[in-house]
């Protein structure tokens, strides 16, 4: 009798141990379910559309969509350090701490025909990546940093972190050698398309054209050439697009800036996804003028023309620098 007992109690002990290990195991597999959802989480508010070439064409102000679970994104305020601090206090916002908010007219249009344009010209069903930021600016901008871009809202950061993300995811599948084409606009004079390879205004005025430090070092390394060769030579970006008879600066025709006009050299995406901090991925910004997108100006078709002759010259550039694994 005593035996039955001390065994009812043994087997008892070993169902609590068993139980105890089950809802261990229960709950380390649930956060693991959660880990993996997160980190595999992604916005619906981000476009991606995967390649097969190592061509990405980045998107990042040409959203109209405005949702209302997002709060929007308003001028910073400085700290005690005189930092600018973006957590959205209109108390103290100051336009030291500007957070812009208007989008790249028509950026979206021109690219995807820029996208379908490359899509016949490379042949073979083959296509470029590309990635587009659906939300307006006053939502989220994805070129620059987090704190600025998104501003501390949840909705905001998930589709920060997912347009990054696919950009990486690109570069990744299709590299290790690469070139990123980011789309903006920009209403400086003249109707000149402003390249940012990170050389600034005053660097291509005093003819500076070291790449050390620019989005497209990797290329020059890799392809043997000069700064002054692929900043403003024969078959630099700008020169093919000059050829394509569309204006661009930095270019052998244009090699500098407007003297009292203001240039975009490049911005964080160029910064980040470029080749300034390593890798063989390059990155150019292309800054387009309002005589090319607006409706003031122009229409869709002369668009879809506009379009074209980008396409063309990447087109050329690829085919050039990018078509193999070394030049």
């Amino acid at each position: 009798m005593r035996l039955s007992f001390d065994i009812a109690i043994e087997r008892s002990h070993q169902s609590t141990l068993v139980l105890c290990f089950v809802m261990k195991l229960c709950l380390i597999i649930s956060i693991f379910c959660a880990l993996v959802a997160k980190s595999s989480a992604t916005s619906s508010w981000i476009e991606y559309r995967q390649g097969t070439v190592n061509i990405i064409l980045s998107v990042p102000h040409g959203g109209n969509e405005k949702p209302s679970n997002i709060t929007d994104r308003i001028d910073g305020c400085k700290d005690a350090n005189d930092n600018c601090v973006y957590n959205k206090n209109s108390t103290c916002a100051t336009n030291d701490c500007d957070a812009r908010t208007s989008i790249d007219s028509y950026t979206k249009s021109i690219a995807n025909s820029v996208y379908d344009d490359l899509c016949d010209l490379l042949g073979n069903n083959d296509k470029p990546y590309f990635v587009f930021n659906k939300l307006h600016r006053s939502k989220l901008d994805v070129n620059r940093e987090v704190d600025l871009g998104a501003q501390g809202d949840a909705q905001a950061i998930l589709a920060y972190d997912t347009y990054h993300d696919y950009i990486i995811e690109a570069k990744n599948e299709s590299g290790p050698r690469g070139i990123i084409f980011d789309f903006h606009g920009q209403s400086h004079p003249p109707n000149y398309m402003e390249l940012g390879y990170l050389i600034t205004k005053t660097d291509l005025n005093n003819e500076d054209y070291d790449t050390s430090s620019s989005s497209i070092k990797a290329l020059v390394a890799a392809c043997n050439v000069t700064g002054e060769d692929i900043l403003v030579g024969p078959l630099s970006f700008g020169e093919l697009l000059q050829d394509e008879g569309k204006d661009a600066v930095p270019s052998e025709t244009n090699p500098k800036p407007t003297p009292g006009e203001s240039f975009y050299s490049g911005g964080h995406i160029t910064k980040i996804h470029g080749s300034r901090d390593g890798g063989q991925y390059d990155a150019i910004q292309l800054e387009m003028p309002n005589e090319e997108r607006l409706s003031a100006y122009t229409n869709s078709a002369g668009r879809a023309a506009y379009a074209e002759k980008i396409a063309n010259a990447i087109y050329n550039y690829y085919q050039e620098f990018y078509l193999s694994t070394s030049c």
